[in-house]
């Protein structure tokens, strides 16, 4: 029979587990849902169609918005792979992207 319990070493942080799913088209949408709700680009951030535009015709105004922000964004344009997201030359998390943005933005 299995070993029912949870060994230390399979449990996975937080940020492992925002790496589990998503990958780039998925992180791609979410920031452009993030943007709009911010003011910071424009679309409808409630609006499904208004959010599929964005990505297909406008996601290099995402890179300029990261950008505005000392944030190197990398959309790699898979399904499962995730973007990338750096700051100050340091590899950093989508998360922890969003949260140098909001502090800029005072939030």
């Amino acid at each position: 029979m299995a070993n029912d319990k949870i060994r230390n070493d399979e449990i996975l942080s937080d940020e492992e587990l925002d790496n589990v799913a998503g990958g780039s088209w998925m992180q791609t949408s979410l920031d452009i849902i993030e943007a709009g709700k911010s003011g910071l680009v424009n679309v409808n951030p409630d609006d499904v169609e208004s959010v599929a535009n964005f990505y297909q015709n406008n996601r290099s105004e995402l890179t300029d918005m990261f950008a505005k922000f000392g944030i190197e964004f990398t959309h790699r344009g898979k399904w499962y792979e995730e973007n990338d997201y750096s700051f100050n030359g340091q590899k950093i998390s989508r998360d922890e992207a969003w949260s140098i943005i909001n502090k800029q933005l005072g939030k």
